[in-house]
């Protein structure tokens, strides 16, 4: 959680996190075939509360390097998708997600969960059937113009 367990900027977050990830790996390897993802599941937290804050820039941000850093080490990346901190499934909410979902696109990441219908509120995180149909309706407008370019990038051997 940067801030809490980690520095409070995203290079310091990401700094520590590369590390805890890179030591994981290494202790992986001497099982044959083990798979292996790199990702962060960032979380900032407010300091003038202490609590969590899951739809923040900031973790979009970390993430999206997460995602640079495993394209520099050559490890599949993984993501999660920001939930919207609205309170309500509106237009807000969905673009409020979005954003987290356009900075996984650009790394490439391959696995992106939470990626529809997440809702932050005051009673923790909730799927709303309104918000998975406003997010998947934001996302198929979106990638309709980088289907070759996706199914290039990925086919290649």
């Amino acid at each position: 959680m940067a801030a809490a367990s980690t520095p409070a900027s995203n290079v310091g977050t990401m700094a520590g996190v590369t590390a805890e990830a890179l030591t994981a790996m290494l202790l992986r390897t001497g099982t044959a075939g083990a798979p292996m993802l790199f990702g962060v599941p960032a979380m900032t937290v407010a300091l003038n509360s202490g609590a969590p804050v899951h739809g923040s820039p900031d973790s979009a941000i970390v993430q999206f390097l997460a995602g640079q850093m495993a394209r520099r080490y050559g490890i599949p990346p993984r993501a999660i998708a920001n939930c919207a901190t609205s309170k309500s499934a509106d237009m807000q909410a969905a673009y409020d997600s979005m954003w987290g979902f356009f900075l996984h696109f650009g790394p490439g990441a391959q696995w992106i969960t939470m990626a529809g219908g997440m809702m932050e509120g005051t009673s923790g995180w909730a799927m709303q059937k309104p918000s998975l149909i406003l997010n998947s309706s934001m996302r198929s407008t979106f990638l309709q113009g980088f289907d070759s370019m996706i199914w290039t990038r990925f086919s290649r051997p």
